[in-house]
Protein backbone atom coordinates (compact mmCIF):
# COMPACT_ATOMS: atom_id res chain seq x y z
CA UNK A 1 0.00 0.00 0.00
CA UNK A 2 1.53 3.44 -1.28
CA UNK A 3 0.25 5.66 2.10
CA UNK A 4 1.40 8.63 -0.17
CA UNK A 5 -1.23 7.81 -2.67
CA UNK A 6 -3.53 7.14 0.35
CA UNK A 7 -2.36 9.23 3.41
CA UNK A 8 -5.49 8.76 5.60
CA UNK A 9 -7.52 5.64 6.49
CA UNK A 10 -10.50 4.59 4.44
CA UNK A 11 -13.56 4.92 7.59
CA UNK A 12 -17.17 3.73 6.50
CA UNK A 13 -20.40 2.05 8.13
CA UNK A 14 -22.93 -0.34 6.79
CA UNK A 15 -26.08 1.45 6.14
CA UNK A 16 -29.30 -0.29 7.53
CA UNK A 17 -31.62 -2.66 6.00
CA UNK A 18 -33.83 0.33 6.22
CA UNK A 19 -32.00 3.17 4.74
CA UNK A 20 -30.82 0.53 1.63
CA UNK A 21 -34.61 0.18 1.28
CA UNK A 22 -35.41 3.41 1.47
CA UNK A 23 -32.73 3.94 -1.69
CA UNK A 24 -34.94 0.85 -3.35
CA UNK A 25 -31.98 -1.07 -3.48
CA UNK A 26 -30.98 -4.54 -2.35
CA UNK A 27 -27.53 -4.83 -2.01
CA UNK A 28 -25.50 -3.89 0.84
CA UNK A 29 -24.34 -0.20 0.79
CA UNK A 30 -21.88 1.67 2.66
CA UNK A 31 -21.36 5.28 3.50
CA UNK A 32 -18.53 7.58 4.08
CA UNK A 33 -17.97 8.70 7.79
CA UNK A 34 -14.50 10.92 6.82
CA UNK A 35 -13.28 12.66 3.87
CA UNK A 36 -11.44 9.50 1.48
CA UNK A 37 -8.42 11.04 -0.43
CA UNK A 38 -6.27 9.41 -3.34
CA UNK A 39 -3.50 11.50 -4.93
CA UNK A 40 -3.02 11.09 -8.16
CA UNK A 41 0.20 11.02 -9.43
CA UNK A 42 -1.52 12.79 -12.84
CA UNK A 43 -4.44 14.28 -11.25
CA UNK A 44 -3.71 15.16 -7.53
CA UNK A 45 -5.97 14.96 -5.04
CA UNK A 46 -9.22 13.61 -5.60
CA UNK A 47 -11.49 13.90 -2.26
CA UNK A 48 -14.55 11.52 -1.80
CA UNK A 49 -16.79 13.56 1.08
CA UNK A 50 -17.69 11.97 4.10
CA UNK A 51 -21.43 11.16 3.41
CA UNK A 52 -20.90 9.25 0.24
CA UNK A 53 -22.57 5.84 -0.24
CA UNK A 54 -21.68 2.98 -2.48
CA UNK A 55 -21.73 -0.77 -2.88
CA UNK A 56 -18.36 -0.95 -3.48
CA UNK A 57 -16.60 -3.14 -5.88
CA UNK A 58 -19.42 -5.07 -7.66
CA UNK A 59 -17.19 -8.04 -9.05
CA UNK A 60 -18.88 -10.52 -11.45
CA UNK A 61 -19.35 -14.01 -9.82
CA UNK A 62 -17.62 -15.63 -12.37
CA UNK A 63 -14.33 -13.68 -11.78
CA UNK A 64 -14.42 -14.22 -7.79
CA UNK A 65 -11.84 -16.73 -7.81
CA UNK A 66 -9.69 -14.23 -9.09
CA UNK A 67 -11.14 -10.89 -7.66
CA UNK A 68 -11.37 -10.55 -3.61
CA UNK A 69 -13.86 -7.06 -4.16
CA UNK A 70 -12.88 -7.22 0.10
CA UNK A 71 -8.76 -6.87 -0.51
CA UNK A 72 -8.05 -3.31 0.06
CA UNK A 73 -6.22 -3.27 -3.23
CA UNK A 74 -9.83 -3.59 -4.85
CA UNK A 75 -11.73 -2.05 -1.92
CA UNK A 76 -9.93 1.20 -1.75
CA UNK A 77 -9.39 1.94 -5.52
CA UNK A 78 -13.60 1.24 -6.33
CA UNK A 79 -14.58 3.82 -3.68
CA UNK A 80 -12.20 6.14 -5.66
CA UNK A 81 -13.96 4.87 -9.00
CA UNK A 82 -17.66 5.00 -8.12
CA UNK A 83 -17.00 8.45 -6.95
CA UNK A 84 -15.87 9.30 -10.01
CA UNK A 85 -18.46 7.55 -12.00
CA UNK A 86 -20.65 9.00 -9.74
CA UNK A 87 -19.84 12.61 -10.55
CA UNK A 88 -19.38 11.23 -14.18
CA UNK A 89 -15.45 12.93 -13.75
CA UNK A 90 -17.22 16.52 -13.03
CA UNK A 91 -14.99 16.81 -9.10
CA UNK A 92 -12.62 18.91 -7.47
CA UNK A 93 -12.67 21.26 -10.52
CA UNK A 94 -11.88 18.38 -13.17
CA UNK A 95 -13.63 17.04 -16.20
CA UNK A 96 -12.87 13.71 -16.59
CA UNK A 97 -13.23 11.24 -19.38
CA UNK A 98 -14.62 8.01 -18.47
CA UNK A 99 -11.52 6.86 -19.76
CA UNK A 100 -9.54 9.21 -17.75
CA UNK A 101 -11.81 7.74 -14.35
CA UNK A 102 -10.87 4.17 -15.17
CA UNK A 103 -7.34 4.96 -15.88
CA UNK A 104 -7.14 6.56 -12.19
CA UNK A 105 -8.84 3.18 -10.93
CA UNK A 106 -6.13 1.27 -11.92
CA UNK A 107 -3.59 3.80 -10.97
CA UNK A 108 -5.16 3.42 -7.33
CA UNK A 109 -4.98 -0.43 -7.54
CA UNK A 110 -1.55 -0.16 -8.35
CA UNK A 111 -0.98 2.04 -5.51
CA UNK A 112 -3.13 -0.38 -3.23
CA UNK A 113 -0.83 -3.35 -4.09
CA UNK A 114 -3.26 -4.87 -6.79
CA UNK A 115 -0.98 -7.41 -9.11
CA UNK A 116 -0.71 -6.26 -13.00
CA UNK A 117 -2.50 -9.30 -13.61
CA UNK A 118 -5.96 -8.21 -10.88
CA UNK A 119 -5.46 -4.68 -12.89
CA UNK A 120 -5.81 -5.61 -16.11
CA UNK A 121 -8.78 -7.97 -15.07
CA UNK A 122 -10.67 -4.67 -13.41
CA UNK A 123 -9.60 -2.18 -15.67
CA UNK A 124 -10.91 -4.17 -18.81
CA UNK A 125 -14.53 -5.22 -16.72
CA UNK A 126 -15.35 -1.47 -16.43
CA UNK A 127 -14.18 -0.61 -19.72
CA UNK A 128 -16.28 -3.52 -21.01
CA UNK A 129 -19.32 -3.01 -18.38
CA UNK A 130 -19.23 0.39 -17.23
CA UNK A 131 -20.97 2.75 -19.96
CA UNK A 132 -24.16 1.92 -18.88
CA UNK A 133 -23.24 2.88 -14.74
CA UNK A 134 -21.44 6.16 -16.45
CA UNK A 135 -24.72 6.73 -18.64
CA UNK A 136 -26.95 6.51 -15.49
Amino acid sequence: MNKAAFPFPLIVECLSPWEIAELEESKQLYRLVKDFVFVSKEHGDIVIPSGFVCDTASVPSFSKAVIDNDSPCILFASWIHDWLYNCQGLCGGRNLSRLECDEILREAMDAAGASELIQVIVFDAVRLGGQAVWDS
